[in-house]
């Protein structure tokens, strides 16, 4: 009964939205001028069209009511405010194939409820919510990456070297398999008179199978340079690149 009269209620109020519209009349959106958009009134609607209409107005109350809670939470609504930050779209076949921890520090990472020094503090469970190391206000993104210390003493650089490190060891896997892979002769088949050429198999080998003197250079515990005969500059490769004579 209870979960019935919630319904009844959720329908009650997205009519009365609708009829609330109808009196208002069209509006504008964003920069789009009077009349850009068409906008179906519930009382000349009647069947599927008046049902569609309700249905969309109860998901429109349901999203207002969980974005103004996201306003009032300072952690959980910190993502209502990011300027600039690049979408990542991750499937549940993503989430599946996930380590658990991975995933623990990726929702935490997003939400900001990591143990950081200064959520420690909130949280009653440390004194002070100073960095240890430079002892400025210990925030996520100071840990993570703004803190000076750690920067001059190459804490960044370990951690990225680190994620290198795994990347080279699989693309250096894959030069190993393009060149034990790749035949050294094409051979040449021949075709007796009257016969049709039959279609060449087609292979996705990739790029690494076109050649089978690839080298690669990775930017790990030295300071490297791009090689003359590429191109002439003073600038240092981003992470690593790949040559071939």
């Amino acid at each position: 009964m209870g979960r019935k009269r919630k319904a009844e209620g959720a329908v009650q109020q997205a009519e009365a939205r609708l009829h609330h519209k109808r009196l208002v009349g069209v509006v504008t959106r964003g920069r789009a001028g009077l009349g850009s958009f068409s906008t179906p009134h519930i009382d000349t609607s009647k069947g599927k069209e008046r049902r569609r209409l309700v249905q969309e107005e109860v998901r429109a109350v349901v999203e207002e009511e969980r974005a103004g809670k996201t306003v009032r939470m300072r952690q959980q609504g910190a993502w209502i405010r990011w300027e600039k930050a690049s979408e990542r779209k991750v499937t549940w076949a993503e989430l599946w194939k996930a380590e658990p921890q991975r995933l623990k520090f990726l929702i935490q990472v997003v939400y900001d409820v990591l143990p950081s020094p200064s959520n420690l503090h909130i949280w009653g469970k440390v004194e002070s919510p100073a960095c240890p190391l430079c002892f400025k206000r210990g925030t996520l993104e100071h840990i993570l990456s703004c803190c000076s210390k750690a920067l001059g003493e190459g804490r960044y650089r370990w951690r990225h070297d680190q994620v290198l490190k795994a990347i080279t060891e699989a693309i250096a896997a894959g030069v190993e398999w393009a060149k034990s892979s790749r035949p050294s002769k094409q051979a040449i088949t021949f075709i007796r008179a009257g016969e049709q050429p039959r279609p060449a198999a087609k292979t996705s080998a990739g790029l690494l199978a076109t050649a089978r003197d690839w080298q690669l250079l990775v930017d790990l515990e030295q300071q490297l340079k791009f090689p003359t005969h590429l191109v002439t500059t003073t600038l240092r490769p981003a992470d690593k690149w790949f040559c071939w004579s």
